[in-house]
């Protein structure tokens, strides 16, 4: 940018006609955080799919061979039997993983901001605090100082629900939050909700996000376009 232009915000269209291009086999014109946020986020897809149908089939076959076993008048419930056989009922089981899928995939999306943001510093020639990727406030502010948000509305809400199964267990303690993230009734209404739908879905907007984000990423980085001032502190 030479003295006297004026800066304006770059659009995703004119980032991705300067060159900006990914591939899925690793290869394609994108920055170093993007390629190692898309493992990632396929590693995540994969347990998640893996993990939840091993892990039914464990327990169907648990059921079978319970239901196959003699009874007697005064034999425990079957659900009582599994449960001491297994130490915990599938539901909690389930629901253990979901959350811990969500709460690693916003984890990732943080580490993408940052270590994109980090190519930008470093191309531009931004100090960081001991040279290290900044902290995700510092990232995110330089974002928006390029025009775009890392962290729009949709993706707040993923970022309020990893907050509510982080600090409070999936305890929905306001109203508020039972109307956000619960759409049940009764006793489950007080605990956040979660399905593989729902998981997949917030992996899918978080994916959205960060293919809105890297052409910008790119341009200010590899696509060496100048940048207006940048804090990286």
């Amino acid at each position: 940018m030479e003295d006297g232009d004026t800066w304006r915000p770059l659009t995703v269209v004119e980032a991705s006609e300067l060159g900006w291009r990914p591939s899925p086999h690793g290869l394609g014109n994108v920055t170093r955080a993007y390629d190692e946020w898309t493992l990632t986020s396929r590693d995540q897809r994969t347990y998640l799919h893996l993990t939840l149908g091993w892990m039914n089939e464990r327990f169907e076959a648990e059921w079978r061979d319970i239901m196959k076993g003699p009874g007697y008048e005064d034999s425990p419930e079957p659900i009582d039997i599994f449960e001491s056989r297994v130490g915990m009922s599938p539901s909690d089981w389930a629901w253990m993983t979901l959350a811990g899928v969500v709460r690693d995939a916003v984890a990732a999306y943080e580490v993408y901001v940052v270590k994109a943001c980090f190519e930008v510093f470093r191309t531009q020639g931004r100090q960081t605090r001991h040279g290290l990727p900044p902290q995700f406030p510092v990232a995110r502010e330089a974002c928006k100082m390029l025009g775009v948000d890392a962290r729009p509305s949709a993706v707040n809400d993923i970022f309020e629900l990893r907050n509510v199964l982080t600090h409070q267990r999936g305890e929905l303690r306001t109203e508020g939050e039972r109307q956000q993230f619960s759409d049940q009734d009764g006793f489950w209404s007080y605990l956040a909700h979660l399905d593989e739908a729902r998981v997949l879905q917030c992996l899918d907007v978080l994916a959205a996000s960060v293919d809105a984000l890297d052409p910008i990423m790119w341009a200010y980085s590899w696509g060496q376009l100048p940048a207006p001032p940048l804090s990286g502190t």
